[in-house]
């Protein structure tokens, strides 16, 4: 997105993390959808599907540094456009669909803020994305037509906050230590090691205990001949996340290098443990590692 990929606000709405996801959110479109398209037609409900999607992808842009992708924003849209006709036909909603939309929405909403990984700027988006899409295109069957003054308003509110959002998230995302990590890995496994220099210095400047940029700057320094600089940087990246292996098994050859076998068996113990509880295959090299610093202790 940052780098200028705008087509992903449209087809993240279409990508799912896993047949479970595709599965939950193609049940919620089918009763969902079903329910606005016969109150406002196909051609509007298309309508507010997209731009509710579209919104929801901008709103987790400007809000969410993590990979994000589901059909969930515009599926959210359709409970905007649900409140849309609740709001000009109270009864009737009350009456048929109300109480379980509400139960379904808070539920939904509640669920977001609980569980991790889900996101919730998508779906907040798309909540309003979808109201906002309703007031636009309005619903076919009204009996007062609602004002043409609130369908443009409707219209200049999705467009003023969908670029103020996506210049914040622009200027998030060009700033954010999390992004810059990312980027560093990245040229790090191309072999533009040099390039990611001034990544990771812009990045710790942003965060200075951003686990990854501080394990790269590590192997930075051991590169440069500091290892000082790189104990330093290794030792606060494992206290900020105890599960980082490779910045313990990092960690343990600079203890071995300095003399430390001690802490050096600690440092590669450790890294060990994370390693088998993440299921991390391969993992020869560190007991190889943990064997060279048993015998030099002895």
């Amino acid at each position: 997105m940052i780098e200028g990929e705008w087509w992903r606000l449209v087809t993240s709405m279409f990508l799912h993390i896993g047949m479970l996801h595709l599965l939950f959110n193609g049940m919620a479109l089918y009763f969902l959808g079903s329910a606005v398209e016969q109150l406002f037609g196909s051609f509007r409900f298309l309508m507010i599907y997209f731009l509710a999607g579209i919104f929801g992808s901008i709103v987790s842009f400007a809000f969410n540094d993590s990979v994000s992708a589901g059909a969930s924003g515009a599926l959210f849209g359709c409970f905007g456009a649900l409140l849309y006709f609740g709001l000009k036909q109270p009864n009737l909603f009350f009456r048929t669909l109300g109480r379980n939309i509400f139960f379904l929405l808070l539920f939904n909403l509640v669920l977001g803020f609980i569980v991790p990984g889900i996101d919730n700027g998508a779906h907040i988006g798309g909540l309003i994305g979808g109201f906002l899409t309703a007031v636009l295109v309005r619903m076919p069957k009204e009996k007062k037509k609602t004002s043409g003054i609130w369908s443009l308003l409707s219209l200049l509110g999705l467009v003023i906050a969908s670029v103020s959002l996506l210049y914040f998230g622009q200027q998030q995302g060009s700033s954010s230590a999390e992004l810059a990590a990312i980027e560093a890995n990245r040229l790090f496994e191309n072999d533009q090691i040099e390039e990611a220099r001034p990544i990771i210095r812009d990045g710790l400047e942003e965060n200075e205990e951003q686990p990854e940029l501080l394990f790269l700057q590590a192997y930075l320094d051991i590169q440069d001949g500091n290892l000082v600089d790189a104990q330093d940087r290794l030792e606060t990246a494992t206290s900020v996340r105890p599960q980082f292996f490779e910045a313990w098994h990092n960690l343990a050859l600079i203890y071995a290098e300095n003399g430390a076998n001690d802490q050096a068996l600690e440092a590669i113990n450790k890294a060990i443990e994370h390693a088998e509880e993440l299921n991390v295959p391969d993992l020869e090299p560190y007991y190889d590692v943990r064997d060279q610093i048993e015998e030099q202790q002895e």
